[in-house]
């Protein structure tokens, strides 16, 4: 089970101190997964269109600059969980 906490995307760079980089910003949309089944590992592929995520024409910059975060709860810290290691068009695999 998966979802997002807003109905419009866009970045903001103020909760972001701390994770590696330079001029560091994310998606304001913060998503939710949920495994019921804690006995069973689970593996996950996400990948982030950049156009069907609202951010219209986008300009990338290197692959190393995209990662995927994850915190517990509403604020708090960011973990850095997956780095990107290549785009597919408009759209970033972590």
């Amino acid at each position: 089970m998966a979802g997002h906490a807003v109905a419009t995307n866009t970045t903001i760079m103020t909760d972001v101190i701390g994770i590696t980089g330079t001029s560091n910003a994310r998606w304001l949309r913060i998503w939710y997964v949920d495994v019921t089944n804690t006995s069973t590992s689970i593996t996950t592929n996400i990948e982030f269109d950049m156009s069907d995520g609202g951010m219209g024409a986008f300009t990338f910059g290197s692959v190393s600059n995209y990662v995927l975060l994850y915190r517990a709860g509403q604020s708090g810290t960011w973990t850095e969980l997956s780095s990107a290691s290549a785009f597919a068009g408009d759209k970033i695999p972590v």
